[in-house]
Order: C-alpha cells, then sequence, then structure tokens
C-alpha cells in the first residue's frame, strides 16, 4: 500500500470516527455517502476500526429485520467515545 493510500484511510478513518460520535449510528451505506466513498473502499476502513475497538455493529433493537451488509447499523463503542491517542 502507498504511503498517500494509508495516510487517507487514516484520514477516513477519523472522519468516520467524527461522524458517528457527532451523527451516532449509521448504516454503511450512509457513512459512505457522508466520506464520499464507495461501500468496497469503505468497508475495509470499517473492519480496521472495528478490529481496533473504535466501532461496532449496533443491530437494531428488533433483531428479526434482515439486514444487508451495507444497511447494519454501525456505532461508537462506549470506550471510544474518548478521543483516541494518536
Amino acid at each position: 500500500m502507498h504511503r498517500s493510500s494509508v495516510i487517507s484511510a487514516v484520514d477516513t478513518g477519523e472522519e468516520v470516527f467524527d461522524l458517528l460520535k457527532r451523527r451516532g449510528p449509521l448504516c454503511a451505506s450512509q457513512i459512505a455517502v457522508e466520506v464520499g466513498l464507495s461501500l468496497r473502499h469503505l468497508e475495509p476502513i470499517l473492519r480496521h476500526l472495528q478490529t481496533d475497538g473504535v466501532i461496532e455493529p449496533r443491530p437494531d433493537r428488533d433483531r428479526s429485520l434482515p439486514y444487508g451488509e451495507s444497511e447494519k447499523p454501525w456505532g461508537l463503542t462506549r470506550p471510544s467515545w474518548l478521543r483516541r491517542a494518536h
């Protein structure tokens, strides 16, 4: 991965973090629109943030609803409400 791609992914991760902090849980397709990326490019960023413990899937209260991958809500984990150290 090129250095500029890594920097861009970090910047987008910060943008996703800030967006979810401001607006609360959003589905991947809503996040993609807000940050100006395709779902294909956003999904690895969401997975990376999940692995880092920053965000997590936030299922609707009605778990009987079948979500597609792009419709699954994502939100911040409780510890990530505090600003991450760089």
